[in-house]
């Protein structure tokens, strides 16, 4: 997808802001927050909401708009004819869309919960162009800008830190950067990338320290970004409250790759807080060219396509990386696994729409994990799908897709159904050479009562002839023509698992051309696989 031609869409996600906030002990207020599902104390306005997943979430994809989180009670900043000390870390992250005219996040420290005057853009929703600098506002921010709007606010960039009081033209203003012991690196405000922040005031001293660091960084940076001398006294009155405010600028256009991007990063957002043992991690997302790409964690045995097949088409793996049978059933359980907490356990329903060998990575334990979830699509439960653009991979697609263009759970059932048989086969899905088609290969040994004999000939019947069976029965179940009679992936690993038998009257139903038409048909009994002989396995046990 090139993003040359996308727009600003502005900020998607402010994620985990106010992880710890912390007053004096005489205060009596701290505040530690791991996510915000239970934060009923918490007031929120303008585009400002609370995700599924606990998330803070201060603004969305519209132009112009302003999010505020503010904790109900006010906080006792002075004492006597002094502000008192306070601290507080947060992680926060930032995601935009393309290069057209966004703005930031700011923590914020004011008189009300309301910010009269305040507007979107360059302002961060803490105040306007009526009331910048007036000495009434009683507001202070540590500002995270990713614009350099006008020249006119004292910024050193357009990926700036800076530290405003009662005026957007910020009294410091640094790079967004952190110190370690033998430099400075730089920090991304909109890497999409979690970022940590500390803010600590000391009232004694009258000192404000800001600093910024990824959360990779294991420790705090020793060295603050902005190591300040100011006096809040005149900005604090006795009672404040203590928040967030958030804003998005101008949309320079809007296109059909707008759209795209909307739609791509709002996936990153959603599926990279998925976790799952049989599911690749998702890491983050970055631009290489006119590429958009997709990070996920490393997978040190590789794909089980290059395990089943060698790193080309036609060249098998030698015998010493030849996967085992139980090697092999226990990745097709992990895959059946991860999807079904796809289907039908997370908070949305995430169809993968790319099911494949290739796409199955394995772990330094052999464990199978799905990923590239570069073409799944998530709608929500009991919704339809409205996806309509035929994506996937040829031989994993079932028939209905090129008819009705939309993908379902059925789609990625007919895909694994193809896995199935690939794996146990060792062959792949239409072959290079031949172009044998896997599923009609199988089901012709079916047809002749020889179902166990499609098994990988190179495993030299070393497998167990009922797991067998049981496997490549599944595969041709899963891959009829009908959406309808494919079983759900849960079904499937309760098959699987031996928690519930197939019935000896079961019945798959194929047309000779594998279309939705039924008009000549093919039957294929459960009973009538198990008809053959011993001796015809090949040694099989």
């Amino acid at each position: 997808m090139s993003p040359a031609s996308i727009a600003l869409l502005g900020y998607l996600a402010v994620l985990s802001i106010l992880a710890h906030c912390l007053f004096p002990s005489s205060a009596e207020v701290d505040f530690i927050y791991n996510d915000f599902h239970n934060a009923a104390n918490l007031s929120l306005d303008g585009s400002a909401t609370v995700l599924r997943d606990g998330a803070l979430q201060l603004t969305n994809d519209s132009n112009k708009i302003m999010g505020h989180a503010f904790f109900d009670s006010p906080v006792q900043m002075v004492r006597g004819n002094a502000v008192v000390s306070f601290s507080t870390a947060f992680v926060f992250d930032i995601v935009t869309v393309g290069s057209g005219g966004g703005h930031g996040l700011a923590f914020v420290v004011s008189a009300s919960k309301v910010l009269p005057g305040a507007t979107a853009e360059q302002y961060l929703g803490l105040l306007g162009k009526n009331n910048m600098g007036n000495s009434s506002n009683h507001v202070f921010a540590v500002e995270f800008d990713t614009v350099q709007a006008n020249g006119l606010l004292n910024e050193t960039d357009g990926n700036h830190v800076g530290v405003d009081l009662n005026s957007l033209v910020s009294n410091v203003s640094e790079p967004a950067r952190y110190f370690t012991d033998d430099g400075e690196r730089n920090v991304t405000l909109e890497s999409a990338e979690p970022i940590q922040a500390w803010v600590d005031y000391d009232g004694g001293a009258k000192i404000l320290n800001v600093t910024i660091a990824p959360v990779t960084v294991p420790t705090r940076p020793r060295r603050p970004l902005i190591s300040h001398a100011i006096d809040l006294l005149p900005i604090f009155k006795q009672d404040m409250y203590v928040g967030f405010s958030a804003s998005t600028g101008k949309l320079a256009i809007s296109s059909n790759g707008t759209q795209g991007m909307r739609e791509f990063v709002a996936e990153v957002a959603s599926l990279g807080r998925m976790r799952h043992r049989n599911l690749v991690e998702l890491r983050g997302w970055c631009k290489r060219g006119q590429d958009l790409l997709l990070v996920y964690e490393f997978m040190p045995n590789g794909s089980l396509d290059a395990l089943l097949f060698g790193r080309s088409a036609d060249k098998f793996p030698s015998p010493a990386t030849l996967l085992t049978w139980e090697q092999r059933m226990t990745i097709l359980k992990g895959v059946a696994s991860g999807l079904v907490y796809l289907h039908e356990e997370w908070e949305q329903v995430v169809v993968h729409r790319d099911v494949k060998a290739s796409n199955v990575l394995l772990g330094a334990d052999m464990g199978a994990h799905l990923g590239d979830f570069g073409l799944a699509r998530l709608y929500e439960h009991g919704a339809d799908p409205a996806t309509t653009r035929i994506v996937g991979t040829l031989g994993y697609m079932p028939p209905e897709l090129t008819v009705t263009g939309k993908a379902t759970r059925a789609t990625d059932v007919f895909a694994y159904g193809t896995l199935l048989l690939e794996t146990a086969c060792g062959r792949r899905p239409i072959d290079p050479v031949t172009g044998v088609n896997l599923l009609r290969w199988v089901r012709d040994h079916g047809v002749r009562g020889e179902l166990v004999h499609a098994v990988d000939e190179r495993l030299a019947g070393c497998y167990d002839n009922e797991a067998a069976r049981l496997v490549l029965w599944l595969g041709l179940m899963c891959s009829q023509a009908r959406p309808e009679t494919r079983p759900s992936m849960r079904q499937v690993c309760q098959y699987l698992d031996g928690e519930e038998d197939i019935p000896e009257e079961a019945v798959l139903l194929f047309s000779d051309a594998d279309t939705v038409d039924f008009g000549s048909l093919t039957s294929l009994t459960w009973s009538s696989c198990a008809t053959m002989s011993v001796g015809s396995l090949h040694g099989g046990r």
